[in-house]
């Protein structure tokens, strides 16, 4: 077994454990609020510490930056851009297409169960009803350009960001053989600094913004390639827990963060600590229990459709929690975790099975030809 595949397995166990977050963050947001006068708010510090929903994200992109370079070049660093943009879009478009219609038919069933708005964290992703200019806005994966952010699903906002990445990806590699590895650090400041002159092309700017942790992803992938290095595995262990310590203080603002330029910024402290988590993750063996990372990398096989249907079965756990008018802290948080965990993870391996690989199938074949 080469180097570089022994550390796809771990990259695929932290890709798990990012949506892991995801879903512990949103399902905290949909027990924080209240729907009735005696519901009790879930607050736990438990939950609190592992409410680093941003921070999976941000790991999202920074993986896909280091596993993109990984998977489709080779030590020349030359790509084929048809057959990469082709396989990209098998990969992410018919997924997230199938999972929108989804979304969209469970809209109807929520307004007529909801009740009436309260401005909570749940309601605009349901409530709103969607024009035709926003279906073809989100259908293109293009509504982070100019359109309305948070329908269907409000986890979908990552998603043009990730594909606008896929777009820029192949520059980064023609300019490898010139630049090095210069190439992809000075396309992650260009595109920050797209953000900062605040250009106005787009009416969600994270894409700018958030460049540099798939930038970031691609350098990494390109060191690890070109260099051999590698820590001590209980040094690596015992770093890779203290960045996940540090995402938490960051994220709760557990301790007052300097007024530092650029660094000040929550989205930009938690992108570095990201791109540090995937550093170690390749150079040091860390060692956690096999069970944890054994199912961890279950999950991050079909985390793609758990990060897409996840959302759904949250509004579902919310209605059940209303229209059986649930006011304990504890059981609201029960109600929400296991129909909103459990019930999307049959959902999103089923999502794999039958819509995920059967289009990466198609994709592979038409890329070949």
């Amino acid at each position: 077994m080469s180097s570089q595949k022994h550390h796809f397995e771990p990259l695929t166990w932290l890709r798990g454990i990012a949506a892991f977050l995801v879903v512990i963050s949103h399902s905290l947001r949909a027990t924080q609020d209240t729907y009735f006068e005696k519901d009790e708010p879930v607050n736990w510090l438990v939950l609190r510490i592992l409410d680093l929903g941003t921070f999976g994200v941000l790991l999202f992109f920074t993986l896909s930056g280091t596993t993109l370079y990984l998977s489709h070049t080779k030590q020349s660093n030359q790509l084929n851009v048809m057959s990469f943009y082709i396989k990209r879009f098998f990969r992410i478009w018919p997924a997230f297409a199938v999972s929108l219609m989804v979304y969209f038919a469970f809209s109807f069933v929520f307004r007529s169960l909801y009740g009436e708005p309260s401005g909570h964290w749940i309601e605009r992703q349901f409530l709103q009803l969607p024009s035709a200019v926003d279906f073809f806005a989100y259908l293109t994966l293009s509504f982070n350009i100019s359109g309305q952010l948070g329908l269907f699903n409000n986890a979908y906002w990552s998603l043009p960001v990730e594909f606008q990445y896929y777009l820029l990806f192949p520059i980064i590699i023609l300019l490898l053989p010139v630049l090095k590895s210069l190439s992809p650090i000075l396309m992650g400041i260009a595109l920050y600094l797209a953000f900062k002159l605040d250009l106005g092309l787009l009416s969600d700017s994270r894409m700018l913004m958030l460049g540099f942790t798939f930038c970031g992803g691609v350098f990494l992938g390109y060191i690890y390639r070109a260099y051999v290095f590698h820590l001590n595995q209980y040094i690596g262990t015992f770093i890779f827990i203290f960045l996940l310590s540090c995402a938490s203080i960051v994220t709760n603002q557990f301790v007052n963060i300097p007024n530092v330029p650029v660094l000040s910024n929550t989205w930009i402290m938690l992108g570095l600590i990201a791109l540090a988590v995937v550093a170690v993750i390749l150079f040091s063996e860390i060692k956690l229990p096999k069970f944890i990372t054994n199912q961890f990398f279950k999950l991050g096989e079909f985390s793609y459709s758990f990060y897409l249907y996840h959302n759904l079965f949250i509004g579902c756990a919310v209605l059940f929690l209303i229209q059986f008018n649930i006011v304990d802290a504890a059981l609201r948080y029960l109600v929400v975790i296991m129909i909103g965990g459990v019930l999307s993870l049959y959902v999103a391996y089923k999502s794999y099975l039958h819509v995920e690989l059967p289009f990466m199938k198609i994709g592979s074949k038409i890329a070949n030809r």
